[in-house]
């Protein structure tokens, strides 16, 4: 940072990121209350990451408070995004374990970072750019994986539609006639 003639600004704007977030919260809930499904969601996700990576290349002071704005909505997307995936598709009792294991998943890259810092200082003289170009890279494979799922769900939704429709009361002595745990008294 002393490249760039910081005197410490940087990491107080660093610093600050964490309590501003109260201000970015109401407009990520707001973009997030308009997108309709969870793959939008997603795709946020990832769009904001993918800017905050982009960003995050531009070796200007000035350029790098948008850099934080950007991570500071990335990182709300992103556990927004999770805690209301957790709380609609699972139970009370999977809840916590699917949001600690989102949480400790997006730790994990943390507790490598000062590693990463001490690569990229002494192999590649503090050049970020292939860092940077990696972590922009993952965003491929993960939009790939949201399309393909997203794709797979609509699939299955057509193929639902397609199944010839019943009366309900056809459809319950279906499902129980299939049913191994259900047993006919005569």
């Amino acid at each position: 940072m002393r490249n760039l003639n910081d005197n410490g600004t940087y990491l107080q704007i660093f610093g600050l990121s964490f309590p501003i977030s109260v201000v970015f919260a109401p407009v990520v809930h707001k973009m997030l209350s308009m997108l309709s499904s969870q793959y939008s969601h997603l795709r946020c996700i990832n769009a904001s990451i993918l800017a905050f990576f982009v960003t995050w290349m531009i070796p200007d002071l000035r350029v790098q408070i948008v850099t934080f704005s950007l991570f500071i909505v990335a990182r709300l997307f992103t556990f927004s995004v999770l805690t209301a995936y957790g709380a609609t598709e699972f139970s009370v009792e999977h809840f916590r374990l699917v949001t600690g294991a989102g949480y400790l998943a997006a730790a994990i890259p943390e507790a490598f970072t000062c590693k990463i810092v001490d690569v990229v200082l002494d192999k590649y003289h503090g050049n970020f750019w292939i860092f940077h170009l990696i972590c922009m890279c993952v965003s491929i494979p993960v939009a790939l994986i949201t399309w393909y799922f997203q794709r797979k769900s609509e699939w299955q939704a057509m193929d639902f539609n397609e199944l010839p429709s019943n009366s309900s009361n056809d459809r319950s002595n279906l499902s129980m006639q299939n049913d191994p745990y259900i047993v006919e008294i005569r």
